[in-house]
């Protein structure tokens, strides 16, 4: 089939020359400190999910030049972002199996791969380290001493019930009788 797959944003944030406001890294810049540049809703959108590792670095370009010194006043980059970081991890690592480049700064090609593509990928060749080790910091093993500790108080218990006077006594015969009728 040749329907992308997975969900993905484009997305692209800017930078202003002497850190008067940078929209791509940290959400500041001293023109958004004295209020008199802003980063807009879509940046901030982006910064989220940069910090969740779901998108791809395109590229950079200068959208807003000088015209006396051809210095870049305002640069912008995009990304591309997706639903989770296993697409991203397919996206990064499968495209060059396939011959599928991400485009230009300026004209980046953010779709997603095709049920045909993913199924001609080698997942041999994805590195999902990135995945595990995420799974991995969350993993707690059980704290072992109070499982133990938990399992030595019960059998302590139970073995306390069972010294008990009259804990192994036999039941008298009549009830021993009643008790085969019953059966």
């Amino acid at each position: 089939l040749n329907l992308p797959i997975f969900f993905f944003f484009y997305r692209r944030c800017h930078r202003n020359c002497l850190n008067f406001a940078d929209c791509c890294r940290r959400l500041k810049g001293w023109g958004v400190s004295i209020g008199f540049a802003e980063c807009d809703e879509d940046e901030k959108e982006l910064a989220k999910m940069r910090e969740h590792q779901l998108c791809h670095e395109i590229g950079t370009v200068c959208v807003d030049r000088d015209p006396v010194f051809n210095k870049c006043l305002r640069k912008e980059t995009s990304f591309c972002c997706f639903g989770s970081r296993l697409s991203r991890l397919l996206q990064e690592q499968g495209r060059p199996q396939l011959g599928v480049g991400w485009g230009e700064a300026e004209a980046p090609n953010c779709r997603g791969l095709t049920i045909s593509e993913l199924s001609r990928l080698d997942l041999s060749k994805i590195n999902f380290s990135e995945l595990f080790s995420e799974l991995m910091s969350k993993y707690r093993s059980p704290n072992t001493s109070a499982l133990q500790e938990k399992a030595n108080q019960a059998l302590t218990q139970r073995l306390e019930h069972m010294s008990q006077p009259g804990y192994l006594r036999k039941p008298a015969q009549g009830k021993v009788d009643e008790q085969k009728e019953g059966l």
